[in-house]
């Protein structure tokens, strides 16, 4: 294994006692299984604002020009969330080759309630930081440890993750792109039907970190709904055999990677260096 993927994770994800509640919330399979074949960066963007642990709770609401905004429940006082962030973020970019955010959070959370003045829910939102990574970072694969609980969800991330650090590193390295994205290129098909086709187009009329920046893009989309089809079909391509029983993406492409079909082109993405399939 090359150099070791960086994630950004939200610190109290890794046990550290920086809850507004003092909770610990360590997540012990990305502790002790993930954290062996990746690097961290832990970040608390509530304590980098300088907030005390424990603190009061706080939650998203929306003001009156319909901007959301970090409010102290108990006195509805509004917490500046630019006062340390841009500093952290900057260290960041071109560096994290995914995050993982603390779910319900203000701060951290994917799509967390948003409240009005009077405390009624009025809809739903990314939290202050998340959106700011999100903004500010380009394309990353991001999550939350909820959607990790899912198997698909997790598989796709972590597949994005490692794709990522190694397009990275392959760029790095002053190496052709052309042969990274013939050794990815059915997970590139599993994201965007012609992705191969638009990779070759971009690096024909752009330059060479704009057709980086489409392939992180690529990296980072949503698998497509049909992806047990599209593996089937480009299996009976290669004249292998598939039972047309399968039904699950995974369960697939966990019969190929197993070698009881041995593949003659690159079918799938080089194998996770841990068991992404943790009990639940």
């Amino acid at each position: 294994m090359g150099v070791r993927p960086l994630l950004g994770i939200s610190s109290c994800l890794l046990g550290e006692n920086v809850r507004y509640d003092q909770v610990l919330k360590r997540h012990s399979w990305l502790v002790e299984v993930v954290g062996n074949h990746v690097e961290w960066l832990p970040f608390c963007p509530e304590v980098a604002l300088g907030l005390s642990t424990p603190r009061p709770a706080m939650r998203l609401e929306r003001d009156a020009h319909g901007k959301t905004q970090m409010v102290v429940i108990d006195n509805g006082r509004v917490v500046n969330a630019d006062q340390s962030w841009p500093n952290h973020l900057a260290r960041c970019l071109g560096r994290l080759n995914g995050y993982i955010f603390k779910a319900k959070s203000p701060s951290c959370g994917l799509q967390v309630p948003v409240f009005d003045r009077d405390g009624h829910q009025s809809g739903k939102s990314d939290g202050e930081f998340a959106k700011r990574v999100q903004s500010q970072l380009g394309h990353i694969p991001i999550c939350d440890e909820i959607m990790l609980g899912d198997e698909l969800h997790r598989f796709h991330f972590f597949e994005s993750v490692f794709m990522l650090s190694s397009l990275h590193e392959h760029v790095k390295g002053g190496q052709a792109l052309a042969h990274w994205v013939s050794e990815y290129r059915w997970s590139l098909l599993l994201r965007c039907e012609d992705a191969c086709q638009q990779i070759e187009a971009a690096g024909e009329a752009l330059a060479g970190d704009e057709v980086v920046a489409i392939v992180e893009q690529i990296i980072c989309m949503p698998l497509r709904p049909d992806g047990c089809d599209v593996m089937k079909k480009a299996c009976l391509q290669q004249g292998l055999a598939v039972d047309y029983e399968v039904t699950s993406y995974l369960e697939l492409r966990s019969i190929l990677s197993s070698g009881v079909i041995k593949t003659n082109e690159h079918a799938l993405s080089k194998p996770f260096p841990f068991e992404f399939r943790r009990n639940q």
